[in-house]
């Protein structure tokens, strides 16, 4: 019967692609699945090494504190040197006058 004939055909068909997925598309998916799991923790292992060297907000802050400190300092240590400075310039201003005036009194 042409039915009965068909549907045998159906089914050798059915064990062919029984047969092809089987043997070639389930190692070809598990191989392909393998593959990007590898790629991802490779990923996952540079974007640690990336977090692990990137510079964070807490260590921006650190950073500008301490910079800020050590030109504080230096401000300071500046400011102390410029007085010294104004008051020689002051008293060297002075005994030149007081010498300008001696001599205008000679």
């Amino acid at each position: 019967m042409p039915g009965e004939n068909n549907n045998q055909n159906n089914k050798g068909v059915v064990e062919v692609y029984k047969t092809i997925a089987t043997n070639i598309l389930i190692p070809l998916v598990f191989l392909m699945l393998s593959f990007l799991t590898a790629w991802v923790h490779k990923v996952d292992d540079r974007m640690y090494a990336l977090q692990q060297s990137a510079v964070t907000d807490n260590k921006l802050d650190v950073t500008e504190r301490r910079i800020v400190n050590y030109l504080d300092t230096r401000l300071v240590d500046l400011n102390s040197k410029m007085d010294i400075v104004i008051r020689h310039l002051e008293m060297s201003q002075r005994r030149q006058e007081e010498q300008y005036r001696r001599g205008k009194e000679d």
